[in-house]
């Protein structure tokens, strides 16, 4: 099966296994484009996992995102786990896990904690801190000086308009260059 999802919330949910989401036994491809990801729990998996199932995260942010201990944010099984422009940081030890055949690549993207190969990644052990505006408040927008701004790949990401509706693919941080941000929300000046 496949879907496409697109400027979505998915928040506060609760589940045992993927609190997220959760494919297991469809082959397909599924596509998550300027989604917001908070304040999920999986109690005894990963948040997200996909088993014989590819999944492709561009321009998402997901955030403050609890798993079971020995687990991570993302779980893989023969399939293949892509982000794509991706902020991924909140309450968990790492990122992902993979069992079986699958792979987790990421590109222009940030994951807390980590530095995952790929081209243009922000490195998540060396920056601690991407800068919402107000996490508590739960306003995954960023500051002026986040490092989120203008580091996202242009070609990725085909919406004209970010989550919460401005214009993507802008001069965020004012160098002459217009270059999409990292995550599901374009910073505007």
């Amino acid at each position: 099966d496949n879907i496409a999802v697109s400027n979505c919330i998915f928040r506060n949910n609760r589940a045992e296994l993927g609190s997220i989401m959760r494919y297991t036994g469809s082959a397909g491809n599924s596509s998550f484009t300027n989604c917001l990801f908070y304040d999920n729990t999986a109690t005894l998996t990963d948040a997200i996992y996909a088993y014989n199932h590819d999944l492709t995260f561009t321009n998402c942010t997901i955030v403050n995102n609890t798993v079971q201990s020995a687990f991570g944010v993302f779980g893989t099984n023969q399939g293949n786990i892509t982000l794509q422009n991706t902020v991924v940081e909140g309450s968990h030890n790492r990122s992902i896990l993979i069992t079986g055949a699958g792979v987790l690549s990421a590109n222009y993207s940030y994951l807390k904690g980590e530095n995952p190969t790929g081209t243009g990644n922000i490195d998540g052990t060396t920056i601690t801190d991407v800068l919402f505006t107000d996490v508590a408040n739960k306003d995954f927008t960023v500051q002026v000086s986040s490092p989120l701004i203008d580091a996202g790949n242009n070609a990725a990401n085909t919406e004209t308009k970010g989550l919460g509706g401005n214009d993507r693919i802008i001069d965020g941080n004012v160098d002459m260059t217009a270059t999409i941000d990292i995550g599901a929300f374009e910073y505007q000046r």
